[in-house]
């Protein structure tokens, strides 16, 4: 690269990491993306589903950030009940893991050394919960002991 106004060129070691939501080979198809540019930054590319597709995922990322937040803000630790974490691994999380992590931000803040039951928990996350009774995740078999409050 050269700096504007010199003519010395310096040399770079980079690794250019990008992100899209958009399907950019279609868009070079379509003529609405530069093909050049899309071969230019489409060398190591890689895929990372959605929240939506990684429901295994979500109880292990709960608990992460509710410590994480809790540590931050220096509050005790929410826990969630086993309750409460059906719906939030039921929700499709449209904001994926930015809006999971400022729920449990909101939660660590909020509720902080308390059970999180579903009453605590935002509407968005309640209103299309079923009223039947939903087993809890698989994902919460694998997470260690003593992570959510299970006195229910």
């Amino acid at each position: 690269m050269e700096r504007l106004g010199s003519h010395k060129p310096i040399s770079l070691d980079l690794r250019l990491v990008c992100a899209t939501n958009r399907d950019l080979r279609q868009m070079v198809a379509e003529g609405k993306f530069r093909e050049d540019l899309y071969y230019r930054l489409s060398v190591v590319p890689l895929r990372l589903p959605p929240l939506r597709e990684r429901k295994d995922d979500i109880p292990l990322l709960l608990v992460h950030y509710l410590k994480k937040f809790a540590q931050e803000n220096k509050v005790a630790e929410a826990k969630l009940s086993p309750a409460a974490l059906v719906p939030l691994t039921a929700y499709s999380w449209p904001g994926n893991i930015r809006e999971l992590r400022n729920a449990c931000e909101n939660l660590a803040v909020l509720q902080a050394g308390k059970t999180v039951e579903p009453k605590d928990l935002d509407a968005r996350f309640t209103e299309l919960a079923a009223p039947t009774k939903v087993s809890a995740p698989t994902g919460l078999a694998a997470l260690p002991p003593g992570v959510f409050d299970k006195e229910q």
